[in-house]
Formats: C-alpha cells, structure tokens, sequence
C-alpha cells in the first residue's frame, strides 16, 4: 500500500495542513466566548442571550458533524475540508460586519454547519492516507492544532478587542485563517485511499442506530457531553464576573485565562 511516510517532504507538507485544519477550525469557533460580555453591552441583551454566539454554533456542529462524515463519501474526504476550512474563514471575517444580534447568530449559525467539515474527517483522511508507523504522531499533530486554536483564538481576540475593538479583532482572525486554509489547500495531498462512493443514506441511518442502541456507548458519549459542557459553559459566563467589580480586568487579561 502506498502510504504516506514519516520523515518525507509529503508527511511534513501534510502534517502542517492537518494541524493547520484544526487550528482554524477551533480558532474560528472560540472568537466570540472572550466577547459575550461586550455583546451584552452593545446589543443590550442578557449574558445567556450572549452565551448563544457559541451555543448555537456548537449545537448546529453537532448534528452537521452526522451530515459531514456521510457527505466527505460521494464528495471526497480533501474536497469537504478545503470547503469547511475556506467557508469558515469566510463566515467568520463577515461576522465583524454583523449590525445587529440577529444576524450575529445568523452568522454564527452557518458557521456552526460549515465547521462540521474537517473534525467529522479530519481522522479518517489519518487513518486511510497515513503508514500506521506514523499514526499517533499525526493524530496528535491535529488534535495540538485544535487545542493551540481554541485558545489563540481566545486570547487574539481579546488582545485586539482592546486594541481595535471587537469587529476588526473578528475581521483580522478571519483574514488569519483564510491564508491559513489556502496553505491547508496546497499542502494536503490528493487522497490516494479513499475513492469516491456514492452516498448511501439507508446504509448511514443504520450505522448511526447501531450507535444509538448501544446503551453503553451512549452513557460514554453523555459524559463527554456533560463534563464539556460544563467547561465550556463556565468559561461562557465566567467574563461577566472578571469584567465587573471589584475585579473590573480588561478582555486581554481575561483572554489569558483561557490558557488554562
């Protein structure tokens, strides 16, 4: 089998483009978690009407992420992540032109569907493209691009919200990953193992009921949900409270938690 081998041109150009996927794809997501407590000032709205910004992206990932990994067969597992990485560059550099909330969440929403795209395949390009020698090193290549975006993506946009305000810090974090993703898109190799089939909707729909049986599975995947959940959650509202008396700490200083 021809794979992909460690220590060639082809492994590092592919290694830079799978921890580039997860970079913009987790980047691009967390922008607007450092910014509820300035959407609720601007907007006049409440901190969980803010905290929608993430959730409807994150709820709108979840059921796309189905829909991704059963379309990446009939489209191609390198064509649904260049697209996913391009559109959402897109979406998030037009989010800083929002002018109200409602077309905020409106944005953020088409976000939440076009991110599904790489974290739905992004594993399996690994899994059918790489020498198994090489597998763990590559996976974990993507998954440090997914940590080291989320929490740039924080902590840029804090940064430049003081700097510039909130609109440019989305608009310039946009610009970032759009370059990043045309790399994305030169360094990825042509899959070589995983040829284009079409679609089969009847065949997808029982794998996942086979899933959703398993009552096993499902508590495993329920804890996911709930201990995530709560994390994310609590960095959601956790800027409300730093921003205000008696702390009263700027969005940099805020941003920096996310290091955590």
């Amino acid at each position: 089998m021809n794979y992909i081998q460690p220590h060639t041109k082809v492994y590092q150009k592919a290694s830079i483009a799978l921890f580039i996927s997860g970079f913009v794809i987790f980047a691009t997501l967390y922008t607007t978690q450092p910014l509820m407590p300035v959407f609720a000032k601007e907007f006049g709205i409440s901190a969980a009407s803010a905290s929608l910004t993430l959730s409807i992206s994150t709820g709108i990932l979840a059921f796309a992420l189905l829909a991704a990994a059963a379309l990446a067969d009939g489209f191609g597992l390198r064509n649904i992540m260049t697209i996913s990485l391009f559109a959402t560059s897109v979406l998030g550099l037009l989010t800083a032109f929002s002018p109200n909330f409602a077309t905020l969440l409106v944005m953020r929403g088409l976000l939440g569907f076009f991110l599904a795209g790489v974290p739905a395949i992004a594993m399996t390009y690994v899994g059918e493209e790489f020498d198994p020698k090489g597998l763990g090193k590559m996976m974990g290549l993507y998954i440090s691009g997914t940590s080291l975006g989320g929490m740039s993506g924080r902590l840029l946009t804090g940064l430049l919200t003081d700097l510039f305000g909130w609109r440019d810090a989305l608009a310039i974090i946009g610009i970032i990953c759009f370059v990043l993703s045309y790399l994305f898109w030169v360094f990825l190799p042509q899959p070589r193992h995983s040829a284009r089939k079409q679609t089969n909707l009847k065949k997808t729909r029982l794998a996942y009921r086979t899933v959703f049986v398993n009552g096993r599975l499902m508590l495993l995947i329920s804890l996911g949900f709930i201990l995530m959940g709560s994390f994310v959650t609590m960095f959601n509202y956790i800027g409300f409270q730093l921003m205000g008396p008696p702390y009263r700490l700027s969005q940099t200083i805020i941003g920096l938690i996310f290091i955590v």
